[in-house]
C-alpha cells in the first residue's frame, strides 16, 4: 500500500491556494462590480440580461447606477455565499479535514448557493431593467426577464454537488461510527 501522506500534503498545498484565491474574488467581485456600474455604466447595454433594453441617451443617473448596483449585488450574493463555503471547506482541506461531516455540510451550502443563483438571476434581471429604465419616459420603460442555458448548467452543477455532499456526508457519518466501535 502506498504512503498517502504526499497525495493529502499535495491536497492540502493547493487547497490553501485555492482557500485565498476565494477570499480575494470574495473582496473583488463586489469591487469590480462598483467600477464596473459606476465607472463604466454604459457597457451596462451590453449586459446579458439588458440586451433588448433601450438606455438612457445621456447616460445612467446616479440613482439608476445605485439601482442597477444593487439589483446586481442581489444577482451577486448567492455567489459570494458559495466563495465564503467554498474558501472555509478549502480551508479545511488544507488543515486536513478531508472527509468530515463538516466538509459535507459545507460543500452542501456550495450546492444550495449554486442553485440559489439560478433561482435568483431571473429576480436580479428584472431588478436591473428596472433599474436602467428609471429614468426613461414611460412607455420606454421596460421590464426583462431572462432565463438561458447558463441557469440550466448551473442548477444542473449545483444538483450533482449537492448530492456529491449528501454521499460524503454518509460516508463521513459512517466512518465516524465505525470509528466509535474500534
Amino acid at each position: 500500500m502506498t504512503d498517502p501522506s504526499p497525495r493529502l500534503a499535495r491536497i492540502a498545498s493547493v487547497s490553501k491556494k485555492i482557500a485565498a484565491a476565494c477570499g480575494i474574488f470574495m473582496v473583488l467581485l463586489p469591487a469590480g462590480l462598483a467600477v464596473y456600474v459606476f465607472g463604466f455604466s454604459e457597457l451596462l447595454a451590453f449586459h446579458p440580461q439588458l440586451a433588448q433594453m433601450d438606455m438612457p441617451e445621456d447616460g445612467l443617473s446616479r440613482l439608476a447606477q445605485v439601482a442597477a448596483y444593487a439589483a446586481i449585488l442581489v444577482g451577486t450574493a448567492p455567489a459570494l455565499m458559495a466563495l465564503s463555503k467554498l474558501r472555509q471547506l478549502f480551508s479545511g482541506y488544507a488543515s486536513g479535514a478531508v472527509f468530515t461531516v463538516s466538509a459535507a455540510k459545507r460543500l452542501k451550502a456550495v450546492a444550495i448557493a449554486l442553485i440559489a443563483m439560478v433561482l435568483i438571476r431571473p429576480v436580479s434581471g428584472i431588478l436591473m431593467s428596472l433599474a436602467i429604465s428609471i429614468d426613461l419616459p414611460p412607455g420606454h420603460r421596460a421590464l426583462m426577464i431572462t432565463f438561458g442555458s447558463t441557469e440550466l448548467w448551473i442548477g444542473l452543477a449545483g444538483a450533482m454537488v449537492l448530492v456529491t455532499a449528501w454521499i460524503m456526508g454518509e460516508a463521513a457519518a459512517m466512518a465516524e461510527e465505525n470509528q466509535s466501535f474500534v
